[in-house]
């Protein structure tokens, strides 16, 4: 598979840890932020974005990750990678299968 200079740097993101969602304070994330998704479209890409508020809430809660791209796909974010991510820990969940393909969306958290 060939890919654009823009996804080998998003895998190579992902490859090293994620991309930060944000700053954690007190090991709890309180900002909202950004995921990488693997393996993305490089033309219409799929994007997600978390409120402050549902780190905050912590809940299971489904998310659409569709962004620019002309097909749908979600994710679950469990109260057990909320907490995950709380602790500092990245969390890679795979989407829902749609148009043939998944891709691999990884969270994480910085603590500085």
């Amino acid at each position: 598979m060939d890919f654009t200079r823009k996804e080998f740097i998003k895998l190579t993101i992902v490859g090293l840890g994620g991309v930060a969602l944000g700053g954690c304070g007190e090991n709890v994330c309180r900002s909202g932020g950004s995921a990488a998704v693997g393996t993305n479209h490089s033309t219409a890409p799929h994007s997600l974005s978390i409120d402050a508020a549902d780190f905050t809430a912590a809940a299971e809660k489904t998310y659409n990750i569709q962004g620019a791209s002309a097909h749908p796909h979600t994710i679950v974010v469990t109260a057990a990678n909320f907490a995950a991510l709380k602790r500092g820990e990245s969390v890679n969940i795979t989407s829902s299968t749609d148009n043939m393909h998944s891709h691999v969306v990884t969270l994480s958290c910085t603590t500085a």
